[in-house]
């Protein structure tokens, strides 16, 4: 178990013993644990010697997640490198540090940050992640949750949005609006992960003009791929370059194409993957038929990838 190895003590001798002239210390370790307790007072006691504290200034900090399959164990030094990335619950976990109250800017470089969202009713854990530019986000939450005004607030809390630049979101289970009323703050963001159910939430937003890429991920339970949704986003996305979607069905792929060659503009690149099928010869010869009717075939590159099922278009 790698928990094992989160002992100060034991650090604090090796590196007396045998890198006594070590200037720069990081550490790292993260663990999923199949058993019932970790004692992360005792863990923080150990790094809290002297040595650790008034001689070399090294901090630090231990969260420790409690579910019900596996527990999550992570331990880092603070402050974090320059573009460094840290995954953290928003709700449901212990945490404790050894870095002192007047450390300031202990994530100021943190610039990649991924969020797990899970059930309420637990006390918040605030950091302030100031540059942060990517954010990812896991959720485990319900289908009927409705808490979407709480949890973005304490992500504000977190995150300043901002700054973001790149938006992930994983999972299929968010509260009702959730993407909408994060766009509306985070209007710098460049680029969007999505998973289908939740961009059907975009179509009564207004424009997001910096918004230049958006990739869609379908999940087991949905089908067909609604093209309304892109007719709404041809206008919410105006200024779109980059665009992949994944498919469940081929089939899918003739309305799609179409809408998509008619509607976005100024895309110049469109990448799509299906789960269920492949592109055959008559779809093939269709589309280059489709192309050369509407004056594309000469300005337009494809490029069948058929190991990963995938589709691209470069204009």
């Amino acid at each position: 178990m790698l928990v094992e190895y989160a002992n100060g003590i034991c650090w604090e001798k090796l590196i007396n013993e045998s890198l006594p002239l070590l200037e720069r210390f990081s550490l790292y370790i993260e663990d999923g644990i199949f058993r019932d307790v970790v004692n992360i007072d005792s863990i923080i006691q150990s790094f809290s010697t002297p040595f650790w504290i008034l001689e070399r200034r090294w901090y630090i900090v231990v969260d420790y997640t409690h579910r019900s399959e596996t527990n999550a164990f992570l331990l880092y030094t603070v402050p974090q490198s320059k573009h460094s990335s840290l995954t953290i619950q928003l709700y449901k976990m212990q945490t404790a540090t050894t870095a002192p109250l007047t450390l300031e800017k202990v994530y100021a470089k943190t610039d990649r940050l991924t969020i797990k969202l899970n059930n309420l009713h637990v006390p918040l854990i605030v950091r302030q992640f100031s540059d942060v530019k990517s954010l990812s986000l896991y959720s485990d939450l319900t289908s009927v949750d409705k808490t979407t005004t709480t949890i973005v607030d304490d992500l504000s809390k977190i995150v300043l949005f901002s700054n973001l630049e790149f938006l992930h979101l994983y999972d299929k289970y968010y509260p009702s609006n959730f993407l909408k009323v994060i766009l509306v703050t985070a209007s710098n963001i460049i680029s969007l992960s999505v998973p289908y159910n939740v961009l059907l939430e975009m179509t009564d937003i207004g424009t997001c003009s910096n918004l230049t890429s958006l990739t869609v991920t379908m999940n087991d339970e949905d089908q067909h791929f609604n093209v309304k949704v892109l007719k709404r986003l041809s206008f919410i996305l105006e200024n779109l370059r980059s665009l992949y979607i994944q498919l469940k069905s081929v089939d899918d792929l003739y309305l799609v194409l179409s809408l998509i060659l008619r509607k976005t503009k100024k895309l110049y690149k469109f990448v799509v993957s299906v789960d269920n099928g492949a592109f055959s010869e008559h779809f093939q010869l269709w589309l280059k038929d489709y192309l050369s009717l509407n004056d594309f075939l000469s300005t337009i590159g494809i490029e069948y990838n058929h190991i990963f099922n995938n589709l691209a278009l470069s204009y």
